[in-house]
């Protein structure tokens, strides 16, 4: 028997004890293929938030925890909590790369660029860990800030909070000297005039100019607006400059969303627009390694850890062919957060279309949801693979929108799409696995009636086609068992570093 797994990016279910204002913003109401899909066939709602994907307890999922859990079928600690423990246990202060930088910029009386997103979720950053380095840097050498701003994975408006906590612990030998939105310093779809826009604010000081501090800069222009996400590159408080001595610390964790800043700043060979200078800072630092490629230019302060027989991996191992599709807003999604590095594995094929060339994708909330299922149907219908996984963006990428119109209409699509690829599963013998990687499009209003853009600590749906096992209903379980699950329904062996059991009932 064949296998393929479809990841509902960002689809959560909505608790049944939630009230009306909460039904009204669950934009996945509209999927009424897939909810008979769940009443009809073996089904679970599993975990996919907080300690169940590595992440502290209580906080909300995200995509690189899920598909990481999902795609190595253990439990493991996730770099918010890497970086977590290196500042209890003192490491990260003490670090030598930290240390190698300071002695740097004292000697050469360089100054210290820190930049990062400013949040608490946890998702691409956490602003403990830019008050920590700040505060390391502070000590020895000046600081300028530059802060990126939120609102995809926070809540709209609150990039004022964040600047006042942060402006208020961080010392006097520190300073926020710009801001600028995330939808120009963490595009990962390649389009490179919005990281352009960025890396001028950071390495050039070129930007609107703000005659004011932050907070009355803020208040003046985005009273009305409140779109962190969009503001754009700003100059606060004064001039700053870049010497050739300076250095740089990129405090982000999360790879898909740092690497082309980073490669933008710090890569002596880059090419994707034409720069003033470069490289500009003398050196730089990230707090996690986004790629091994960039360390030679980036030098990261804590590694990842690589993990053997990843879910892929063993299908590989086992001679079976295998077929990743997705879009380029998740193609790391499919590939490198499942577990593994980049390197395509023996037997393995990847297809990945370019999402739409759109400022918000409720202007294109189909996505590339048509080409997939058109993809992964040719796979199936020819019987290409024996192992195909793929990802729907859409309600992610809508429910990150805070239309939810605009994503009803695209999980619309989805629906009609997972019919098309139910019937094909079931005529071509293949077990049909759907599973979500963490909650967003199912709850897009707060109780108050606000719109809610943030990911959610929700239950994902996990859905079997096509099978004649029963699944364990006694149990609590979480997106761990997935790797399981699909092993066992390839017949394939489960090896040790699978920790988490299969979700099909044991026959006895």
């Amino acid at each position: 028997m064949n296998v393929a797994l479809c990841i509902l990016d960002g689809w959560g279910v909505r608790p049944q004890d939630s009230n009306l204002v909460s039904y009204k913003g669950d934009a996945t109401v509209v999927a009424h293929y897939l909810h008979k899909l769940m009443a009809q066939n073996p089904s679970l709602l599993l975990n996919a938030s907080g300690s169940s994907v590595g992440l502290p307890k209580g906080f909300i999922g995200n995509s690189e925890a899920g598909h990481s859990t999902i795609g190595l079928g253990r439990i493991i600690k996730q770099d918010l909590c890497l970086i977590n423990e290196a500042i209890e246990d003192g490491s990260l202060e003490k670090s030598p790369v930290l240390q190698d930088l300071i002695k740097y910029l004292k000697k050469n009386k360089g100054f210290c660029h820190v930049a990062g997103l400013i949040s608490d979720v946890g998702i691409h950053s956490h602003i403990d860990h830019q008050i920590k380095i700040v505060e390391y840097m502070a000590k020895e050498v000046p600081v300028f800030v530059h802060c990126i701003l939120d609102w995809g994975e926070a809540h709209k408006g609150n990039a004022l909070h964040f600047l006042d906590f942060f402006s208020k612990k961080i010392p006097q030998n520190a300073k926020i000297v710009s801001l600028c939105g995330r939808f120009y310093a963490m595009d990962r779809d390649l389009r490179w005039e919005r990281t352009e826009a960025a890396h001028n604010l950071i390495a050039n000081q070129d930007g609107y100019i703000a005659t004011s501090q932050y907070k009355t800069f803020w208040e003046t222009k985005f009273a009305e607006t409140l779109n962190d996400e969009f503001t754009e590159p700003t100059i606060v408080g004064g001039y700053y400059e870049t010497t050739r001595n300076d250095g740089f610390i990129f405090t982000n964790f999360r790879a898909d969303r740092a690497q082309q800043l980073i490669q933008a700043i710090c890569d002596p060979l880059f090419c994707y627009f034409k720069k003033k200078k470069f490289p500009r800072f003398a050196k730089a630092v990230s707090i996690m390694e986004y790629d091994e490629k960039f360390n030679s230019f980036c030098t990261p302060i804590l590694k990842k850890k690589n993990f053997n027989n990843s879910l892929c991996e063993i299908i590989s191992n086992n001679n079976m062919k295998q077929l990743r599709v997705a879009e380029t807003e998740k193609q790391l999604h499919i590939t490198h957060f499942l577990g593994e590095k980049k390197e395509r594995f023996p037997g393995e094929d990847r297809i990945i279309f370019e999402s739409p060339k759109v400022k918000t994708y409720e202007k294109a909330p189909e996505m590339r949801a048509c080409e997939i299922t058109d993809t992964v149907i040719d796979s199936m219908s020819n019987k290409k693979h024996n192992f195909i996984v793929f990802n729907y963006a859409n309600a992610d990428m809508l429910g990150h929108t805070g239309n939810i119109e605009a994503a009803q209409q695209s999980l619309s699509c989805v629906d009609v799409c997972l019919q098309k690829i139910v019937q094909c599963a079931e005529d071509n013998s293949y077990t049909l696995f759907i599973v979500a990687d963490h909650g967003n499009a199912e709850q897009m209003l707060e109780e108050n009636g606000d719109i809610n853009t943030a990911h959610t600590a929700n239950k994902v749906p996990f859905v079997v086609i096509n099978s004649e096992k029963k699944l364990e209903v006694d149990g609590d379980f979480g997106l761990a068992n997935v790797a399981a699950t699909v092993l066992e329904a390839l017949r394939i062996s489960i090896p040790e570093e699978i920790t988490e059991r299969s979700l099909f009932k044991n026959e006895v």
